[in-house]
C-alpha cells in the first residue's frame, strides 16, 4: 500500500498469517497516524526553528510541556540526533516509520515500512533489501537478507540509506550509498547521514568510516558504496 503525506511517501506491506494484509481499514488507520506524527514535528519546528535548520544536536527545555508530555516522535529525533552528532531532521523519516512500527507489530506477524527509500522491518519474517546506489556499478547487484524477530529482541530494526548522488537529502560525503542497520530505525537513519557526511571516494576513506562505526553499539552493520568501490562490517550482501 502506498501512502503519501506532504513530503513522506510510505509503502508499506503487512502480513498476518503468513498472507499479506490488503485491509483498506487498516491503511486509513495508518495514514492517520502518519498525519498525527507530522503534525507533532511540525508544532515542534513552530516552538524552535532549530529543530529544523540545525546540523547538529540541540537541547529543548522540557518546560514548554506540561507534565513533560514531550511527543515520543520528537524524542526519538532528539535521542537519535544526540547519538550520531548531526541535526534532529537527520532522524524524521526513521523516527516516523519507528512509530509505526511500534504500533502495529502487536496487530500483524511482520511488515516492511519503506519511507523516502529508509526501510523499518518488524516481525518474523525474511526480508530481502535490496541496496540502490545510483550510477555506481554495484547498484541494484546485491540485497541483505534480515529478519528482526531473529537479530533483535524488539523485533524491529531500521535499514537506512544517505547518499550524494541520490535524491534530495544533504549530504556532504561522497558515497552513492551509506547503509546503516540498527535496531532503531530513527538511530540507522541518523547515522547513515551522519557517517555518509565522512566518506570519500577512496578505498582508505571507506576503511576509516567502518572502523569509526564499529565504536557505536547502536550500529549492527554497516554498507558503503562509493561509485566502484565498496566496503562492509556484519553485513553479508548477496548477489541477486
Amino acid at each position: 500500500m502506498y501512502l503519501s503525506y506532504k513530503n513522506t511517501n510510505l509503502n508499506i506491506s503487512l502480513y498476518k498469517n503468513k498472507a499479506i494484509v490488503k485491509n483498506e481499514k487498516i491503511f486509513r488507520e495508518i495514514f492517520g497516524i502518519v498525519v498525527g506524527e507530522r503534525s507533532k514535528i511540525e508544532k515542534e519546528i513552530v516552538k524552535n526553528l532549530l529543530f529544523k535548520y540545525s546540523l547538529e544536536p540541540i537541547e529543548i527545555n522540557n518546560e514548554i510541556y506540561k507534565n513533560n508530555d514531550m511527543p515520543e516522535v520528537i524524542k526519538k529525533n532528539l535521542y537519535a540526533a544526540r547519538c550520531a552528532n548531526v541535526g534532529p531532521m537527520a532522524s524524521v523519516a526513521g523516527a516516523i516509520a519507528e512509530i509505526l512500527c511500534e504500533k502495529l507489530i502487536n496487530k500483524f506477524d511482520a511488515g516492511i515500512i519503506e519511507n523516502g527509500g529508509d526501510i523499518a522491518l518488524f516481525g518474523d519474517r525474511d526480508f530481502k533489501v535490496k541496496i540502490y546506489a545510483g550510477n555506481s556499478v554495484f547498484s541494484n547487484k546485491f540485497f541483505i537478507l534480515l529478519n528482526p524477530a531473529k537479530l533483535f529482541p524488539n523485533k524491529i530494526l531500521g535499514v537506512c540509506t544517505s547518499s550524494s548522488s541520490v535524491g534530495p537529502s544533504m549530504s556532504f560525503g561522497d558515497s552513492d550509498a551509506t547503509t546503516i542497520i540498527s535496531n532503531s530505525p530513527a538511530i540507522a537513519d541518523a547515522f547513515a547521514t551522519s557517517l555518509g557526511n565522512l566518506v570519500k571516494n577512496e578505498k582508505e576513506s571507506i576503511e576509516k568510516v567502518i572502523e569509526y562505526a564499529k565504536k557505536f553499539n547502536e550500529i549492527y552493520g554497516i554498507c558503503i558504496i562509493a561509485k566502484d568501490k565498496i566496503g562492509m562490517w556484519n553485513v553479508r550482501l548477496e548477489k541477486i
